[in-house]
């Protein structure tokens, strides 16, 4: 099959790539031009492009940096490649020839480390794992069995709602007929008071932060229009008191952040917050709603709000996680180690405080700045 495609190799610009997502509905913010930059770099993007007969049917966005002191080049793929066109029946002998393509020139011609994490599941996408398998893709040694709770949101609001956990409804209800109410927007006062409630949770919660929040405050300055993050904080007399920010690209909305301060935990302004997520989303177009990752064990309170949430149109998720390929034995033996070490490292608790700190610390100076 692999002879009636043809690759393209960074042949396109920041708008031609925007223009070439737009055609997929698998395409989330995390294969955006202006996310890898902000995470690596722009110079360290790489764009693979697949056609047939003339048409594009596949892409790919790849981060390439290298690993200090040990001189081994990366090339690193987060939910892509791209290959699930919008309108079209998926193709999975479009998916094979995208990842024989990325093999081919990342790994045999650049002789790099490749690593990639799909948006593909367990169960769901068997046919894919397999030929991941086949095409020399080694399943990733040290992997977390990260999951999510995904939901079809085409049906109508109040099936949607109707749907919703008793409970969560309940409240739901209370705050529609209260006090509260949303503000919606895409500029800096808004991801500032986003990042002042996140403060406000960390310190509550006292754990480790994610670097994201600190990268997407500068993604979401250069973002196009059509991509930018929705961010919603709710109100009610004492001031702000939840907050979330939503990807909505594809045909699949990404909750990336939420986050409550002592106020939010007291008005339930989070389940507000997300019944107007989802209506906007519907608004645009999207028909999944990707709460972006549970673990039942370490976060319980967020789990039952997310599968409350979910209610009867929900289902739980578990990624197929990182595959690995590269050309040289050594090179898969080094980078095994040092994953080995980040999950020894996350493991041990003596750390934390300190980490915690660090982190802190910018969450400070960014919101300072915005």
């Amino acid at each position: 099959m692999a002879h009636i495609f043809e690759t393209e190799i960074d042949n396109v610009d920041k708008n031609e790539w925007y223009r070439i997502m737009s055609l997929f509905e698998d395409a989330s913010i995390f294969q955006t031009w202006d996310y890898d930059e902000a995470i690596h770099g722009g110079n360290n993007i790489s764009h693979l492009v697949l056609k047939k007969q003339g048409s594009i049917v596949a892409a790919c966005q790849t981060s390439i940096f290298n690993v200090k002191y040990i001189n081994i080049g990366i090339a690193y793929i987060r939910y892509g490649p791209l290959w699930k066109l919008k309108g079209m029946e998926r193709d999975t002998d479009v998916f094979r020839s995208i990842v024989h393509a990325i093999i081919e020139e990342y790994v045999h011609k650049r002789s790099l480390f490749l690593r990639i994490y799909p948006r593909l599941f367990e169960e769901h996408d068997v046919v894919c794992k397999r030929i991941m398998l086949e095409e020399k893709l080694r399943p990733r040694k040290e992997r977390t069995h990260n999951k999510t709770i995904i939901f079809n949101i085409d049906s109508n609001l109040e099936e949607l709602k109707k749907s919703l956990d008793p409970k969560w409804r309940n409240k739901l209800k209370k705050t529609e007929g209260g006090n509260i109410y949303i503000k919606e927007g895409y500029t800096k006062e808004y991801i500032n008071l986003f990042v002042q409630i996140y403060k406000s949770m960390v310190r509550r919660k006292n754990f480790i932060p994610s670097r994201d929040i600190v990268d997407f405050l500068r993604i979401q300055e250069n973002l196009p229009d059509m991509y930018k993050m929705m961010v919603m904080i709710s109100f009610s007399d004492g001031g702000p008191g939840a907050g979330a920010i939503c990807s909505p690209i594809g045909n699949t909305g990404i909750c990336l952040f939420a986050a409550t301060n002592e106020l939010g935990m007291k008005d339930h302004g989070s389940h507000l917050i997300q019944w107007n997520l989802i209506k906007r989303m519907k608004e645009i177009g999207c028909k999944r709603y990707d709460l972006h990752g549970i673990n039942k064990s370490t976060n319980p309170g967020t789990y039952k709000f997310k599968k409350g949430l979910a209610g009867k149109n929900g289902r739980e998720y578990e990624f197929l996680g990182d595959y690995d390929a590269c050309d040289l034995i050594y090179k898969y033996y080094i980078l095994r180690f040092a994953d080995y070490m980040i999950n020894f490292s996350r493991r041990t608790s003596l750390l934390n405080p300190f980490v915690i700190r660090i982190k802190n610390y910018f969450i400070n100076k960014t919101a300072n700045k915005a």
